[in-house]
């Protein structure tokens, strides 16, 4: 069973998008269609999955990742102080790696393309 956290969710969407396309915000509406991807593409790969991206969990995530992400009513923003290198050292870490080819996958990333 894998379980897809905001901290996965936000920190990878970030990555794909600082990466491939130099964009370093994204709205909730575009993060929550990305997460539906990720699971459907777990699912389809027949893994059990859990997201976890609550309002709780997600004000719990921003009050400890202030040093990361401004967070706005409708959209996260990394910072200007943020690089690349932090994000990968902070949200890939402890990733599984089925859930991180899900992250990586062509479905999940023209999607980001298509909002960056």
């Amino acid at each position: 069973m894998y379980y897809i956290e905001i901290e996965d969710l936000v920190g990878n969407a970030l990555i794909q998008l600082l990466e491939k396309f130099h964009v370093r915000t994204i709205s909730f509406d575009e993060l929550t269609q990305y997460g539906n991807i990720v699971v459907q593409k777990l699912l389809k790969d027949n893994k059990q999955v859990i997201a976890l991206y609550t309002k709780d969990r997600r004000e719990t995530f921003f009050n400890d990742y202030t040093d990361f992400f401004d967070v706005t009513e409708n959209s996260i923003t990394l910072k200007e102080t943020v690089s690349l290198d932090d994000l990968k050292k902070e949200f890939l870490a402890n990733i599984a790696l089925d859930v991180f080819l899900a992250f990586m996958s062509k479905e999940a990333v023209d999607y980001l393309q298509s909002v960056a």
